[in-house]
């Protein structure tokens, strides 16, 4: 059996008491053995505990001489079929009776050894007629508390009262996930497993079975050092380096990091062609292609303090273009889109964008839906239009304002995004997203009536794009 080491608790009690109960100073060795098993009065007079209960029994037991050094606890219960004991002392009721508890000290064949008897009884309560699930297949996040009675419906032999009887759960695969008697789920990794719920005294009562699958949500890191840019956050991480000295360098400069960058960003005509713009064509603030993968949120949009400022950028940076049907004459006639080169093939199926701001007109050129997305492993350089797969089209959702603003304006603009969230379980490098104009993929209507409401610039922005998945396998 396991042994339970108190030898700290024998030497806190040779340091407490001195010498004068003929106990060895400090820094001596002593091998007195144990003479005497003491039960405090929880045990001493018996010990009764209910079907299913456990009960630690160390903290209950000490000995004498207290100075004593060999005082390993072993344990044994004479009737396992009424009550169990660990090796760690930990006794379980199982069925209604009696019997008793021994523990030796010293060694498992020790003569030096104390009795407990123990009742184990029915507890009382209000019994399970019916186990059921609400969800025939759900889905948890790992790293979420998973508790097992949010799905659970237990039905009462009590019309007017909640069953109170004890619950048993059993989990198929542990090496996924295991469950303790108040059904909270502990998740060793990703996978399914199946939970089964049975009353633990009620006969008869059929017990109910769900499968369960379990994701996690990961967000990949668009350079080294890349986090999510919240200051405070322990995952906001660093800014990501800015290369070059001059507005030239600083837009066509490719990155040296190995990270994400904007690879390729242009118009979509109405026949559906694609075209390609220089970075220098859009004569925006801030559009570079690195703008929106490198960390860097803005700071202040007041008094111009949005404008680059190079060549640290310290107010932050946004991806910015002129979007279709804009004001300030862009040059799209029927859409534009840009590419993402992630350097990796992954699996994403979300996306979420920070805002450059949430203040005054600034509602006006975020983005709230996404026409189309596509995914690739050609490089956009060359690939034609078959070696793009449509992974995703018309997302929107993941960016809304709510109704609980000022008298001024009715409505609170968020600075993040949710995660826009799309079926997608194949690994491309090159994502592509698209914005056609006859979707109105910015701002927000003020009035569903007025397909001009609410929605004037003549540009889109993000300051920060994030892409992930949502994993069912490690």
């Amino acid at each position: 059996m396991k042994r339970l080491s108190t030898y700290l608790l024998a030497a806190a009690a040779i340091i407490a008491a001195g010498c004068d109960n003929n106990i060895p100073e400090t820094g001596t060795v002593n091998s007195a053995p144990v003479s005497e098993v003491v039960l405090d009065e929880a045990l001493a007079s018996g010990l009764e505990i209910d079907m299913g209960s456990t009960y630690s029994l160390p903290e209950h037991i000490s000995y004498l001489p207290v100075d004593a050094t060999n005082t390993a606890q072993y344990y044994s219960s004479s009737d396992e079929n009424i009550a169990t004991v660990s090796e760690e002392g930990v006794l379980t009721g199982v069925n209604e009776g009696t019997c008793t508890i021994t523990v030796r000290i010293g060694s498992a064949e020790s003569e030096v050894m104390a009795v407990i008897d123990v009742t184990v009884v029915e507890p009382e309560y209000i019994a399970i007629t019916g186990i059921a699930f609400s969800q025939q297949n759900p889905e948890f996040d790992a790293d979420k508390t998973i508790d097992i009675y949010d799905i659970l419906i237990l039905s009462s032999a009590d019309p007017a009262e909640n069953a109170t009887e004890k619950v048993n759960f059993t989990s198929s695969n542990e090496e996924v996930a295991t469950i303790d008697e108040n059904g909270i789920i502990t998740v060793k990794k990703l996978g399914t497993t199946d939970i089964t719920a049975s009353a633990a005294f009620s006969e008869g009562v059929e017990p109910a079975t769900v499968t369960v699958k379990f994701y996690r949500w990961v967000e990949y890191e668009r350079f080294p050092g890349d986090g999510n840019g919240i200051t405070g956050d322990p995952n906001c991480g660093s800014a990501r380096e800015i290369m070059g000295s001059s507005q030239t360098e600083w837009d066509f400069m490719p990155h040296t990091d190995g990270g994400w960058s904007v690879c390729k960003f242009g118009s979509v005509d109405d026949s559906g062609k694609e075209g390609e713009y220089g970075w220098k064509d859009q004569d925006r603030r801030n559009c570079y292609r690195y703008a929106m993968l490198d960390n860097r949120r803005l700071v202040d949009r007041s008094n111009n303090a949005h404008l680059n400022d190079l060549p640290d950028a310290t107010n932050g940076t946004a991806f910015c273009w002129g979007r279709p049907g804009g004001n300030n004459n862009s040059k799209e006639t029927s859409g534009i889109y840009f590419v993402i080169d992630m350097q990796e093939s992954l699996i994403v199926n979300y996306f979420r964008t920070v805002h450059i701001s949430n203040n005054g007109d600034d509602r006006g050129v975020s983005v709230t839906k996404v026409s189309h997305i596509y995914g690739s492993n050609v490089d956009p350089a060359s690939a034609s239009s078959s070696d793009w797969t449509e992974i995703a089209q018309q997302v929107s959702g993941f960016y809304t304002r709510s109704g609980a603003g000022t008298t001024d304006d009715p409505y609170v603009y968020p600075l993040e995004s949710a995660k826009a969230t799309f079926e997608n379980n194949t690994p491309y490098r090159y994502i592509k997203f698209v914005f056609d104009k006859q979707d109105h993929c910015y701002g927000f209507y003020a009035n569903s009536t007025d397909a001009d409401a609410d929605r004037t610039g003549g540009t889109i922005q993000i300051a920060e794009l994030y892409m992930g998945a949502k994993l069912y396998s490690e």
